[in-house]
C-alpha cells in the first residue's frame, strides 16, 4: 500500500528542513570568523610584504641574492586597540647583527577623515612609548586609509635590541602646529587593532645577517608555518650516467627544498634551485687549466709509478669537485617568533668544478 502525505505533513516536513539549513547555517556562520583569522595568520602584513618583496629582488632559482644586506627581518606589530600604541616583540633578531636600516609600515587615516587635506604637510610623529621621545617622522598626504613608512635610525633599533625591554612600544601621532592643518587632521586613526593582520603594522628591519651554519639548531628556526601552496612530489633530478671519456665538468642537477639542509616547512620560496654538480675523468693532458698545483703533483706521481703498487695504492687520484659556488636568497617563515626573513645562505650553487 503507498503511502501519500497530506498537505500538513509535507508542510511539517518542510518546517523542519528550513530548521535544519537555518542550524546549519548557524553553525557555520560561528567557525567563519576561526578559519579566517587562521588564514589571516598566514597572510599578515608583513610576510605578504617580505613575500612581494623577495619576488622583486630574486629569481626562481633563488640566485639574484640581495645586496645591502645578508639578511631582511620583517617583525609584525600589534596595535593596542585602547591606546593605540603599537607593539613589536623583537627578541628573535639577533645581538650579534648589525642593524643597517629599519622602517616600521603603519596604516593611517585622518580622524575624522571627511575633508581633504589642503597641499601643506601633515607631519606625522613616531615616538618611542618607553624612552618618551620622538624617533621619526613621515608625511601625510590624503586623508583616507594608507599606509606610511617611517625610517627608523639604525641606532634606535640596535638599542631596542640590546635592552632589557623586548616588547617595544611606539606610537603614532599628529605633528602639525598650526591650527589650519589641525582642522584638516586633528589625530590619525591607526589599523590593525581589531584583529586584522593585514592592515596591522610590521617593521622591516635589514641587517648584515648572523652565521647560519647549523640551521637546526638555531631558535628562529624550529617551528614553521607551513606553505600555502599544493607540494609536488619531491624529486632531485640527475644527469644519466657519465661516459668513459668524459672530462671533469659542470653538470646539471635540480634540487628540491625538501633536500636543503634547513626545515623543509620553513623555507617557502624557492621552491628548488638548479645547484649543479661536478662529475668526470680528471686528466690532466687534456685539460690541465683545471687542476690544482697538488692535484697536478699527485698525478706526476701516479703517471710516472704507475708499475710501482704501492705508490698507486697509496696517493690518491685527482678527483673531479667544486670550486667555487654561489649564494641564493631563501624565504623563512617563523611561527614560534612571528616573525619572517629573507637570508643569504652561501654555497649553495656549483659555479665552477676543479681537479682536486
Amino acid at each position: 500500500m503507498s503511502f501519500k502525505p497530506s498537505a500538513r505533513s509535507a508542510s511539517r516536513v518542510d518546517t523542519m528542513s528550513v530548521f535544519f539549513i537555518l542550524l546549519a547555517l548557524h553553525c557555520f556562520a560561528f567557525e567563519m570568523p576561526e578559519a579566517a583569522a587562521h588564514r589571516s595568520n598566514v597572510r599578515d602584513s608583513g610576510r605578504v610584504f617580505l613575500t612581494n618583496l623577495y619576488h622583486k629582488l630574486v629569481d626562481k632559482n633563488g640566485e639574484k641574492t640581495l645586496d645591502a644586506s645578508e639578511v631582511i627581518h620583517a617583525v609584525q606589530g600589534k596595535v593596542d586597540s585602547k591606546s593605540s600604541v603599537i607593539h613589536f616583540i623583537i627578541k628573535a633578531i639577533k645581538t650579534n647583527e648589525l642593524i643597517q636600516k629599519a622602517e616600521i609600515h603603519v596604516k593611517v587615516a585622518c580622524c575624522p577623515g571627511n575633508r581633504a587635506i589642503p597641499n601643506l604637510p601633515i607631519w606625522l610623529g613616531l615616538y618611542d612609548v618607553v624612552e618618551v621621545k620622538l624617533i621619526s617622522r613621515a608625511v601625510l598626504r590624503k586623508s583616507l586609509r594608507t599606509w606610511v613608512v617611517f625610517t627608523v635610525h639604525s641606532d634606535v633599533v640596535t638599542q631596542w635590541l640590546h635592552s632589557q625591554v623586548t616588547n617595544r612600544g611606539v606610537k603614532v601621532e599628529v605633528m602639525t602646529n598650526t591650527e589650519r592643518q589641525r582642522n584638516f587632521c586633528p589625530q590619525v586613526l591607526v589599523y590593525g587593532g581589531n584583529n586584522s593582520s593585514q592592515e596591522e603594522p610590521f617593521m622591516v628591519v635589514h641587517t648584515n645577517g648572523a652565521p647560519l651554519h647549523d640551521v637546526k639548531s638555531t631558535p628562529a628556526l624550529k617551528s614553521r608555518v607551513r606553505r600555502n601552496v599544493p607540494r609536488k612530489k619531491h624529486t632531485t633530478t640527475e644527469s644519466p650516467s657519465l661516459a668513459q671519456n668524459h672530462l671533469c665538468s659542470r653538470r646539471r642537477l635540480y634540487i628540491r627544498y625538501k633536500y636543503f639542509p634547513f626545515d623543509p616547512d620553513a623555507v617557502i620560496a624557492p621552491d628548488g634551485i638548479v645547484a649543479y654538480e661536478c662529475a668526470g675523468i680528471c686528466n690532466y693532458t687534456a685539460s690541465p687549466d683545471i687542476f690544482s698545483r697538488h692535484a697536478i703533483m699527485r698525478w706526476n706521481v701516479i703517471n710516472k709509478n704507475q708499475e710501482v703498487k704501492s705508490v698507486t695504492d697509496y696517493v690518491t687520484a685527482p678527483c673531479c669537485v667544486p670550486t667555487n659556488f654561489t649564494a641564493i636568497s631563501l624565504l623563512i617563515f617563523s611561527d614560534e617568533s612571528h616573525k619572517a626573513f629573507i637570508q643569504k645562505i652561501e654555497g649553495m650553487v656549483v659555479t665552477e668544478c676543479g681537479c682536486r
